[in-house]
């Protein structure tokens, strides 16, 4: 019997706005993304994504509520669920990447990034966002 209920990888995301621009890092393999990160088993989203936040970028956040929820099937036929977060970096941190997970990081303005190769849970998010302005 086929289950009806959803089969996910559930990655979270951090929405860090500053100046009107957004926080994007370039996964190693490539694409832009929001940053953020896969839950593991037992840990709850914001445990998560501040887990994945300091391994990969080297801060601290605070998480605060959810800005958006998305789902996408990627190329394996694997259903994604990405939740993003509205998250703050404490003052005084230095942005600090993980190379072998993060390329490049930077603020980005929304119709800049729009144009680069994007994951799609992010982009789908970021488009989202462009329709309806300001987060």
């Amino acid at each position: 019997m086929k289950s009806e209920h959803l089969m996910a990888d559930i990655p979270c995301k951090a929405f860090v706005e500053r100046d009107g621009k957004i926080l994007f890092v370039q996964e190693a393999d490539g694409p832009w993304a929001l940053p953020g990160g896969r839950i593991h088993v037992g840990e709850m989203p914001r445990e998560a994504l501040k887990r994945e936040i300091r391994e990969e970028l080297g801060v601290d956040i605070e998480v605060g509520d959810p800005f958006d929820v998305t789902v996408f099937t990627s190329k394996s036929g694997l259903a994604h669920l990405v939740v993003a977060f509205h998250a703050t970096i404490a003052e005084g941190q230095e942005l600090v990447a993980d190379p072998s997970e993060v390329a490049a990081i930077e603020w980005v303005g929304i119709e800049e990034i729009l144009t680069r190769t994007m994951h799609i849970g992010s982009r789908s998010i970021i488009e989202r966002l462009a329709k309806r302005g300001t987060p």
